[in-house]
């Protein structure tokens, strides 16, 4: 073994000192990205028509994140918080931020609010606003003193472009003539609510439903809100007038030129709750013709005035033309189905049921010669069962019997017709609850009589 002299001695250190100084000279490997913590925060945030609210989310943000003021910083530089100058452009009272920063042992808990001169605080303002039509209303938030006046705070919702003039209004109804309000006042804040002032006399909120036109649809359907109405209007035909005037509701030949049979409006005002319906051929409220799709009641949206409880009932008309009837299957019960509303369709599909797309037909429209309405059955009884008959008598007798009338289905060419291809009608003779079936096909046809189903020959035809 050599022994080591002074001269390897110098060589070593010199090549440790190489390799410190390459060593120094490489780059650290980069840092572990920075611990983030979870926060609740609430902040101000710029919406649509220049509305000031209080977002509340939770987020993340980086550790070092210590203080209200890292914080603002770090949400505007995210882009979730606008610069001070963005609100001011609002609210010139505004002078800057403030909020509270706060850690617990499981998050952080931080809320940051505006600050505004001396005397003004942040109130809350319910305001009317007519757009598209219509007239809606809309909350928000302004810097405001306290004893602001009801007047004061219509002029600085006019002021801030919030609120129209009560010439806007007036256009929009002759009768508006003023703006009348109340102060509302809880434990957080303090603010103004404004509604519009009718002559003569203030209005007030009432639910009510009224029938609405839909050409595009062809189709009558009623809606329900809540609208401002003058307490002068105590009769069904001045709220018919109010609604019409008001844009809310059409004329009667609009509704007439989807549905003849409508004659007239007829309806209840009873406790501030009013339903506005149609009159088909002097019967209220069911048309003689059916064009009813659905009567909808349900319990849920009952509504109490006086003690007396009254219940919503939704009842949609359609006209009766060409389309498409779709053929249903339900297999757990061995049920076909008919039905010509999409809707329905896809709600059945959804529920489990095959769309038999092959059998579907073609509607007829009732104003063709030889057409004739089907009438559409439900029992309730035995797991329940749909039947279809173009016997108006037949359809009587089940209904009698406790069978749901359920209005017209659609319409068809009568069995004697020299249009369309025919429909044939089998039923179960093992059925309990009135298991039919209804087919064009003359292969399913003789497969059902093979099966020992009862051939009731040709109920009528269809456009196939």
């Amino acid at each position: 073994m050599k022994s080591i002299t002074k001269k390897s001695v110098a060589g070593l250190l010199a090549v440790a000192l190489l390799l410190g100084t390459i060593f120094a000279m490489t780059p650290a490997s980069e840092s572990k990205a920075e611990e983030m913590v979870g926060i609740v925060v609430g902040y101000p945030c710029l919406e649509e028509h220049n509305t000031i609210n209080m977002y509340v989310t939770t987020t993340k943000i980086p550790k070092s994140v210590d203080s209200l003021e890292k914080l603002i910083s770090y949400l505007q530089n995210t882009g979730k918080m606008k610069e001070l100058s963005a609100y001011q452009e609002v609210d010139s009272t505004i002078t800057g931020f403030t909020g509270e920063y706060v850690t617990t042992d499981r998050t952080l808990h931080s809320r940051i609010t505006l600050t505004r001169q001396e005397g003004i605080s942040e109130l809350s303002f319910e305001f009317p606003v007519y757009e598209s039509g219509m007239r809606s209303v809309r909350t928000t938030r302004l810097g405001a003193s306290k004893d602001i006046t009801f007047e004061e705070s219509v002029a600085l919702l006019q002021e801030k472009g919030y609120l129209q003039d009560i010439s806007t209004f007036q256009e929009f109804y002759t009768k508006e003539i003023c703006f009348v309000g109340k102060q509302i006042q809880n434990s957080l804040i303090q603010g103004w609510s404004v509604k519009i002032g009718y002559k003569g006399d203030v209005s007030k909120d009432v639910p009510i439903t009224y029938p609405v036109a839909s050409n595009n649809y062809k189709k009558i359907e009623y809606l329900g809100s809540n609208i401002f109405l003058p307490t002068s209007c105590d009769t069904i035909t001045e709220i018919v007038e109010y609604l019409q005037g008001c844009g809310y509701m059409q004329q009667l030949s609009d509704y007439q030129s989807i549905d003849s049979t409508v004659t007239s409006f007829s309806g209840i005002n009873a406790a501030g709750l009013c339903e506005v319906k149609l009159v088909h051929n002097g019967e209220d409220p069911t048309p003689v013709e059916g064009n009813i799709i659905s009567v909808d009641v349900q319990a849920g949206t009952a509504v109490v005035f006086d003690g007396v409880t009254r219940q919503s009932r939704t009842v949609k008309y359609e006209q009766i033309c060409n389309g498409k009837t779709y053929r249903m299957y339900d297999a757990s019960r061995g049920e076909h189905f008919y039905t010509k509303n999409a809707d329905e369709k896809n709600a059945l599909i959804a529920a489990g049921w095959s769309h038999e797309s092959e059998s579907d037909f073609n509607v007829v429209g009732a104003e063709e010669t030889d057409a004739i309405p089907v009438y559409r059955l439900y029992n309730p009884n035995d797991g329940g069962m749909h039947f279809y008959t173009q016997d108006a008598s037949e359809a009587a007798h089940l209904d009698s019997i406790g069978w749901d009338y359920e209005g017209i289905s659609h319409y068809v060419y009568s069995k004697d017709s020299s249009s369309g291809v025919p429909q044939y009608r089998l039923s179960n003779p093992n059925s309990t609850n009135g298991e039919h079936n209804w087919t064009t096909n003359v292969d399913e046809y003789n497969m059902l009589k093979a099966a020992g189903w009862t051939d009731e020959g040709i109920c009528w035809r269809i456009d196939g």
